[in-house]
């Protein structure tokens, strides 16, 4: 199962501050966004999703409300400055880079979200790359402000490669924590949750790092991508169904047919 979501870099003078970030969330209009991905999505309003084990709507992403977004910026210092688009501070404008690989799915995202921002007062830079080894390279070097980016988070709610501390340090061989998200709380409930195989147990352990996730908001929940389809005739037992990696949607092949004929039991 794929999230897509906005990796806000906790390592960035700006975002270093979670009221920055929990201003973002609330001057991000989700459900706008993702009606311009032009197909109908699943929401991702936490780092589980629905269904698996832990997923707890109490602790959903925050909403969409951009007073408090003003108020949250200006609480930080980020004020409005006369006859000034972007807010600042100390002088400096409010300024973010946001990657991501260019499609003409993210772009159209992109060219909405960067107009919310703006209406913050965040002078939103956008980056699309063009070419996948770029991509890789940016990922793994974590070069930006906030980046656009697919997971795979798959059947299994252990979410550790994503958000627990040592996932971001130079060493590690992926450095998968692309938010560079630190926590305490978080790395003890992800570290406890991964150790335990009892559904509930699990879900108990899990309940704290969503409820600092929520809280701290390193990244921001999009969507999960739909994957089309497309054959020549109609073809049987071709069924909707959750994938988990690409090679998932061959898993019935063996069940489809293109002819089917009534027979005599």
């Amino acid at each position: 199962m794929t999230a897509n979501m906005l990796f806000l870099k906790t390592t960035s003078p700006v975002l270093s501050d979670a009221r920055v970030r929990q201003a973002l969330i609330k001057a991000t209009d989700v459900p706008a966004l993702t009606d311009q991905v032009g197909y109908s999505v699943l929401p991702v309003r936490e780092p589980l999703l629905k269904g698996q084990i832990g997923y707890n709507p109490a602790y959903q992403q925050f909403g969409f409300n951009l007073t408090e977004a003003g108020a949250l910026l200006d609480q930080a210092g980020w004020v409005v400055t006369p006859n000034e688009q972007y807010r600042k501070k100390d002088g400096i404008e409010l300024s973010l880079k946001l990657s991501y690989e260019n499609s003409p799915e993210f772009s159209r995202i992109m060219n909405l979200m960067q107009k919310q921002w703006a209406d913050l007062g965040v002078n939103l830079v956008i980056d699309a790359v063009q070419d996948s080894k770029d991509s890789v390279k940016l990922v793994y070097n974590h070069e930006y402000d906030v980046l656009l980016y697919g997971i795979n988070i798959g059947p299994d709610p252990d979410v550790y490669a994503y958000w627990h501390s040592s996932q971001f340090d130079k060493n590690s061989p992926i450095r998968l924590n692309l938010s560079e998200y630190k926590s305490a709380v978080a790395d003890l409930a992800l570290e406890a949750g991964r150790t335990r195989t009892d559904p509930t147990v699990r879900a108990a352990r899990y309940k704290p790092f969503l409820e600092v996730w929520q809280r701290d908001v390193p990244a921001i929940g999009l969507y999960q991508p739909r994957y089309l389809y497309v054959s020549n005739q109609q073809i049987y037992g071709l069924n909707e169904k959750t994938l988990n990696t690409p090679s998932d949607r061959f898993n019935d092949a063996y069940l489809w047919m293109i002819n089917t004929e009534r027979t005599k039991k």
